[in-house]
């Protein structure tokens, strides 16, 4: 069927982009897209679609030895990420930086070595370090707003530059799913990593905070709230913010005795443990430890780590008396059944990727590229998508569960290099997600930094256009010249537009 079927393989990849645009529901829209594939399938007939859909395609993914084990990590990850939060861990490891702090600059710095610090979870980055410097930036005179960029701009960054966190392994699954569909060499987790320098969005969007906090950049709305913000004598708050700033010597919340010598032996336990399972599963000591991390088994050793780093952190909480045993499985429950809408997600990524691929949609794109899409424009046009599917949907997961099947057979026919196809899809997802208004990150920012939502939405959107247009720039230069090098153009293009800008908005303040 996949040869006869044509421009209409594209009708259900097509449905879940429109109507997750326009209902800015991922799980939905991935779902009548995979419902349409399926009808397709069986003769355009609805009610034989769904049961196909269930005994054929979800069901398959559900029983796959791989995505189980994907499912398994994914419990593990949130698990261990409830906990940690709940001991008072993260946020001990974030009141170290906060004692160095002594001025507005070194305020800046401390919240954004914090957010590198809190890199596990980029939910948990912004309640928990925005309650966090929200007294400091009170008596420094920094806006909360600021504060809302400041933790934004570091959350879902820093969580996609780093291999062992949940949305690298959420990634690397949907990269395995096309790893095998189109028979490539190497291992996803391989791409994923050499796909790293090549995210230029999450690299600029990190950089561009010290810099900010360092040089005092300031344009955009984000100017005349920081003028304001100076001239006022009390704390710029929520008119429904409740937060106690009575004590501002003693800011932290939820930093328990030990707890941040407990968060450190549980993240020490994660890395070594995935290190030793790596190496062990990619053929170490016969293999050389470089060979043997990049044979290793990604999945098998983060879920392990997860595991081995949450029965420290849980042996360590019960014998400081910290927490009761139930309470230790109560909260490694919530973290794991908290990853639900992740699991739905990854299932109907699947579950369509299936029917794509039954449907030859991918082929389809590639030839229709090839034919029409000079090659060296596909890693900015794929950025651009991604970046427009994030925005309008709030979510870059689902950007990524609905791009990854399109672009890797766009990069395998027109020769792009995957990891360089890969990171288009990751930064465009990225940086929609940090300018979208209805993004969880964004709408978590404002919350734990305590300013008016869509003040932050103004504020930031400045600053992220401004990265993300680097990062366009960049994408269309790797096009023609596949070198990590682009890196540097990025940050100086970045650089050299923020001061420019910054230039001119001081110009006509004194105008």
């Amino acid at each position: 069927m996949a040869d006869t079927v044509g421009w209409t393989s594209l009708l259900p990849p097509l449905a879940a982009i429109v109507l997750a645009v326009w209902s800015r529901r991922v799980i939905l829209s991935l779902f009548v897209g995979l419902w349409l594939g399926v009808t397709m399938l069986s003769d355009w007939n609805p009610i034989a679609g769904l049961r196909v859909l269930v005994a054929d395609f979800v069901w398959v993914q559900v029983t796959d030895p791989w995505n189980v084990s994907v499912l398994v990590l994914m419990l593990c990850i949130g698990g261990f990420v409830q906990l940690i939060v709940s001991s008072g861990g993260a946020a001990a490891f974030a009141a170290t930086l906060y004692r160095l702090v002594t001025d507005r600059a070194r305020a800046q710095g401390a919240v954004w070595g914090s957010g590198i610090a809190v890199f596990f979870s980029d939910s948990a980055n912004p309640l928990i370090l925005g309650p966090l410097f929200a007294p400091l930036f009170d008596r420094l005179k920094l806006s909360r707003e600021k504060l809302a960029y400041l933790i934004d701009s570091t959350a879902s960054p820093v969580c996609i530059l780093i291999p062992i966190t949940s949305c690298a392994a959420y990634v690397v699954s949907l990269l395995a799913r096309e790893y095998s569909d189109l028979s490539l060499s190497g291992t996803p987790m391989t791409a994923y990593v050499h796909s790293i320098p090549f995210q230029f969005y999450a690299v600029a969007s990190l950089f561009l905070v010290p810099l900010i906090g360092l040089t005092g950049i300031e344009y955009g709305p984000m100017r005349g709230v920081e003028a304001e913000r100076m001239k006022a004598s009390g704390p710029r708050l929520r008119p429904d913010e409740a937060r106690d700033l009575s004590s501002p010597a003693s800011p932290v919340v939820g930093v328990k005795p030990g707890s941040g010598a407990s968060g450190t032996a549980a993240l020490a336990t994660v890395a070594l443990v995935i290190l030793a399972v790596l190496l062990l599963t990619g053929g170490f000591p016969n293999a050389g430890p470089l060979e043997a991390l990049a044979a290793g088994r990604s999945v098998p050793a983060v879920t392990c780590g997860f595991g081995a780093g949450a029965l420290v952190l849980g042996g360590l909480l019960l014998a400081r008396r910290a927490m009761a045993l139930r309470e230790v499985l109560e909260n490694w429950a919530r973290g794991a059944l908290g990853m639900r809408d992740v699991l739905a997600i990854l299932l109907l990524a699947w579950s369509l990727g299936a029917a794509c691929d039954a449907l030859g949609t991918g082929d389809y794109v590639a030839g229709l590229v090839e034919r029409t899409i000079t090659p060296v424009l596909v890693p900015v046009l794929v950025f651009v998508a991604g970046a427009v599917i994030s925005f309008a949907t709030g979510s870059a997961w689902g950007c990524y569960a609905i791009m990854m099947p399109i672009a890797l057979p766009l990069a395998i026919q027109t020769g792009i290099p995957v990891p360089v196809v890969v990171a288009a899809v990751l930064s465009g997802g990225v940086f929609g997600d940090h300018a979208s208004p209805i993004s969880d990150t964004t709408i978590l920012s404002s919350m734990g930094a305590g300013c008016e939502h869509v003040a932050h939405v103004r504020t930031q959107l400045p600053y992220a256009v401004t990265a993300g247009l680097a990062a366009a720039a960049g994408f269309l230069l790797v096009g023609v010249w596949p070198s990590a090098w682009v890196l540097l153009f990025v940050l100086g293009l970045m650089i050299a537009s923020a001061f420019s800008i910054d230039r001119l908005a001081r110009g006509r303040s004194v105008g």
